[in-house]
């Protein structure tokens, strides 16, 4: 079974970007430019922790936006993910 957003505290460039509705290639740029928050692992893959992720996500657009990644987190949970 795959990890899933409930399981893992970090998430990777394309599952920020299904949350954004943006392309993954939108938001590796992004945190290139240092406008999105991110950690680096090892091999050097993109990864966002949650918690800054949704700070991030409330300064950026607003209190409510991040609602985007609860919202998120309980769709993957109906899918049985």
């Amino acid at each position: 079974m795959a990890p899933t957003l409930r399981d893992n505290p970090l998430l990777r460039a394309s599952e920020v970007a299904h949350i954004l509705h943006v392309h993954k290639s939108t938001i590796r740029r992004w945190a290139k430019q240092g406008l999105i928050p991110y950690t680096s692992s090892p091999t050097g893959v993109l990864l966002f922790p949650i918690p800054t992720f949704r700070a991030w996500l409330r300064k950026t657009y607003g209190p409510e936006a991040a609602l985007l990644l609860d919202e998120e987190r309980k769709s993957e949970s109906s899918r049985g993910a």
